[in-house]
């Protein structure tokens, strides 16, 4: 089970969003997105996820100066915020970026949905839900969409999407604090080939020893929202 720590970027620094508009309040945690990965690097992590708070505004203020750093720095990552079109898709996957995250115009709309993925391919695309329980929330967590989580793990794979990160929000609509177990095994059941991620806040052992049991059952990864805040943490204690 592979451990991704996600950053949340937003006019070049990292931060921590208190709500889920891209102009909801965030606690500044680092003003180097690339130092904050290398000290996740040297704390052990090998892979990274971007979350672009600026593009979900609208692809005109996508942060492409900073996603660029990360290659040429030797960071494996992903990009996640606002991907909507094959042109979003392109711009990034020129930059050097190993995966883009796609979540809403893959469970609305279906020509663009298409076309996105046939832009980006299999090997470097990840899948998005965004869940309440077991509602899934759509257009950068605005829409309660009525789909269920068992239709939309069918239509990513109907869409030949090969992986599917879940992040599961609390109602305040942004990542929970501790996974949301019975949601994760009702997944696990649904998936079929799927590679299946979840995402949320780590509080500590008890849930990681959680999903380390059902990795057992076939769940791939974890993303870490909110990662950083504890290396942060540490260093300055």
């Amino acid at each position: 089970m592979i451990l991704i720590p996600s950053l949340e970027i937003a006019g070049g620094q990292v931060v921590l969003r208190a709500g889920p508009s891209a102009d909801a309040p965030a606690a500044r945690l680092c003003d180097d997105p690339v130092r904050a990965a290398r000290a996740l690097r040297d704390a052990g992590a090998g892979f990274f996820q971007l979350v672009d708070l600026d593009a979900l505004a609208g692809p005109g203020v996508r942060q492409l100066g900073e996603w660029r750093r990360f290659p040429e720095a030797g960071l494996p990552c992903q990009v996640a915020g606002g991907i909507r079109s094959p042109d979003d898709a392109r711009a990034l996957l020129e930059l050097g970026v190993d995966r883009l995250v796609v979540g809403s115009v893959l469970l609305t709309d279906d020509p663009a949905a298409r076309a996105v993925v046939e832009a980006i391919g299999p090997q470097r695309l990840v899948a998005s839900i965004d869940l309440v329980g077991q509602e899934v929330w759509t257009d950068d967590r605005s829409t309660r969409s009525g789909m269920a989580l068992g239709a939309a793990l069918v239509r990513l794979t109907d869409l030949g999407a090969p992986r599917v990160v879940l992040t599961q929000l609390g109602d305040d609509l942004v990542e929970r604090e501790g996974p949301d177990l019975e949601t994760l095994d009702r997944a696990l059941e649904l998936r079929g080939d799927l590679e299946l991620f979840v995402a949320c806040r780590i509080r500590g052992k008890v849930d990681l020893e959680a999903l380390a049991e059902r990795a057992e059952r076939g769940l791939s990864g974890v993303v870490l929202a909110g990662a950083y805040r504890a290396v942060a943490h540490r260093a300055t204690v």
